[in-house]
């Protein structure tokens, strides 16, 4: 059954990052499903179970299952299936089942700290995100925003609140932000100053124009068309 998602609380922009436990089975191809979990981790290598078979992977390597390690530290890992990345940490439980999803229709499993963190993309470059729709717009720090190579400052300067002060940023606007399958254009967002929040904010500049669920744990985005 699909719920509505609530919303998140602004204050989250006093996020600390946290190690992100996924489990992931993904439909690799159209004759067999992967079963992924991570047991171990280590920098650039893990102990990773596939299909029930564990075994050592090493950044760079592809599993004979078509399983890619991008790369890991003690806290995650990136790993490819099928042309796509998905961040994990160590599996803690059996995991949920994940299809091939249609054109126009991206799924983020739910953390276990009950937030939905995925990778994308900011103007063709590779950008990481928490689902927040308690901010208005996309939020993004200027460390974050100097590594886009954003030119921010030359934007509207905003007063913006959070759950513990207020500040200055700067509204600026993406060309192209991705998330999946699905990419939205001309979407507004504000920087603001040092390095938090250290994840960028997915908010609702660009979730307002898709449409969301919730279903058995994981967040369905679907392109407006």
């Amino acid at each position: 059954m699909r719920k509505v998602l609530p919303p998140m609380p602004w204050a989250i922009l006093c996020l600390v990052w946290c190690v992100v436990s996924l489990s992931a089975e993904v439909h690799a191809d159209k004759k067999a499903d992967v079963r992924v979990a991570i047991r171990g981790l280590m920098k650039n290598s893990v102990v990773i179970d596939i299909n029930g078979k564990q075994q050592m992977l090493k950044a760079g390597k592809t599993s004979p299952e078509g399983v890619k390690l991008i790369s890991s530290t003690s806290k995650e890992a990136v790993i490819e299936i099928n042309g796509k990345r998905h961040t994990m940490g160590i599996t803690r439980e059996q995991g949920v089942r994940f299809t091939e999803a249609p054109p126009g229709e991206f799924r983020i499993p739910r953390g276990n700290n009950g937030h939905f963190y995925t990778t994308g993309q900011i103007n063709n470059r590779s950008a990481n995100f928490v689902v927040d729709t308690g901010a208005s717009s996309i939020a993004l720090s200027e460390v974050e925003a100097d590594r886009l190579g954003l030119m921010y400052k030359n934007g509207e300067r905003v007063t913006v609140s959070t759950a513990t002060t207020s500040d200055l940023g700067y509204r600026t606007n993406l060309m192209a932000v991705t998330v999946g399958t699905i990419t939205i254009y001309n979407v507004d967002a504000i920087v603001l100053p040092g390095k938090y929040p250290e994840i960028i904010l997915l908010g609702n500049s660009f979730l307002n124009k898709v449409n969301l669920a919730v279903d058995s744990g994981v967040l369905i985005l679907e392109a407006k068309f």
